[in-house]
């Protein structure tokens, strides 16, 4: 891993990989029906897709797509993703080896408790960016936020800030 970057170094970054991750959204999810199903919730239709076993890197795998229980939300996933990568380039570690609660930085993290681990790491990263990383991986996937909140959050708003008056 590459020694992490400030957080407001990280923000353009993360930018990049939040419209790439909403330009697949829009254009390349495959909403095929015999793997789907559409549910409404908050007033918003979500698609839902059914599981259909275990796949991708197990460091970057939400909990639900792991238990391949449930239908999950294809968006809240990639949202998991996306949070395990904007750990990993503002500390240069990995979150946890395995997205399980026998893992006890993934049980830690996912529990609240992520300062706790980034302070025993001597890690030094804002309260703004802890509070980003927590709400991106919470474990209940209707938690999670979605892109526009990721975009508008305040450490987001911050390092765009950060980078205008830098010039």
């Amino acid at each position: 891993l590459r020694v992490p970057k400030g957080d407001g170094d990280n923000v353009d970054e993360l930018e990049d990989v939040r419209e790439a991750t909403e330009y697949h959204h829009d254009n390349h999810n495959e909403k095929q029906h015999s793997h789907s199903y559409w549910k409404k919730r908050k007033n918003k239709k979500r698609f839902l897709l059914k599981p259909q076993g275990v796949c991708g890197k197990i460091k970057y795998m939400s909990p639900e797509i792991r238990q391949n229980k449930v239908p999950f939300d294809g968006y809240a996933v990639d949202m998991w993703a996306v949070g395990v990568i904007l750990f990993m380039m503002c500390t240069g570690y990995d979150p946890w080896e395995v997205p399980c609660d026998s893992d006890k930085r993934f049980y830690y993290f996912t529990r609240g408790h992520l300062a706790d681990i980034i302070k025993k790491w001597d890690v030094e990263l804002s309260v703004e960016l802890l509070d980003l990383l927590q709400w991106m991986m919470m474990v209940n996937p209707r938690e999670r936020p979605c892109l526009s909140q990721v975009r508008a959050h305040p450490w987001m708003m911050m390092g765009r800030y950060e980078k205008e008056h830098k010039k």
